[in-house]
């Protein structure tokens, strides 16, 4: 048979996937922020009427993902820097809680798993990944810490909490792949891995907090020019939010 047409690639698919699918490309910016998503589109990519479009878009508005302006459109909502930023913010004291858990009590479970974990994430660099497979695989290295100490359930609830921050950490992977930014994050998991293995609970805090907030240093200025139009605004400015990230890691070390 040739090769499928768009008609038959959307034929089979229910409301909860096109939910799926457009939520998807909004936390991966494939759909930018602030970029217009009218229902007549979304009906005619995927075959459906109107109305389910309708309660799908709501979804999306419930998700934090959509912003419903009435008469002039829907449009992917921009991401809040501040939310994101606090929501790193409480990662880290979580995150570290769990990690110094781990250091003060070995186990050869874990690290086995971790070490795993850190196979596939260099397989994907060879392999060219792209910026959702990357996803996946940097959040199981974390997701792994906090399950083995049986804190799954926290672990979802701040998941759940963030759209915001899963879009930064998007923007990062696409402002600074030509920079080898899956590079860096391997290495800096494995500098946590290694801590980790030898007890090293003073490295942890400084290492952990350079990890996450990474990002905002590696986009930099960036984040007031070319990518300034995706951010809302706030009570605490883009520079400002740059500066208190910098006072933080400098009180790690």
């Amino acid at each position: 048979m040739s090769g499928s047409t768009q008609e038959d690639r959307t034929r089979y698919l229910t409301n909860d996937d096109v939910y799926k699918q457009l939520r998807n490309e909004i936390l991966t910016l494939r759909i930018q922020p602030g970029e217009t998503l009218s229902e007549n589109y979304v009906s005619d990519r995927f075959g459906i009427s109107r109305t389910p479009v309708r309660a799908i878009f709501m979804r999306l508005s419930e998700d934090g993902l959509l912003e419903l302006r009435g008469r002039k459109g829907t449009f992917a909502s921009l991401i809040d820097l501040d939310m994101a930023e606090q929501i790193l913010f409480m990662r880290i004291q979580v995150e570290l809680a769990a990690m110094l858990f781990l250091a003060r009590r070995p186990n050869r479970v874990i690290f086995r798993q971790l070490a795993h974990n850190l196979k596939v994430q260099q397989g994907l660099i060879d392999s060219n990944v792209d910026n959702f497979g990357w996803y996946r695989v940097d959040s199981a290295f974390h997701s792994l810490c906090m399950t083995h100490i049986r804190k799954q359930r926290l672990w979802k609830m701040i998941q759940d909490l963030d759209v915001h921050y899963a879009r930064y950490r998007y923007l990062d992977y696409m402002a600074t792949r030509e920079e080898g930014v899956f590079q860096i994050l391997r290495g800096e998991h494995v500098k946590l891995y290694e801590c980790l293995m030898e007890g090293k609970q003073e490295n942890l805090r400084h290492l952990l907090t350079a990890h996450l907030y990474g990002g905002f240093l590696r986009i930099g200025t960036r984040l007031t020019s070319e990518y300034q139009s995706f951010f809302t605004e706030s009570s605490r400015t883009i520079n400002e939010i740059i500066l208190d990230v910098k006072t933080m890691l400098n009180e790690t070390k």
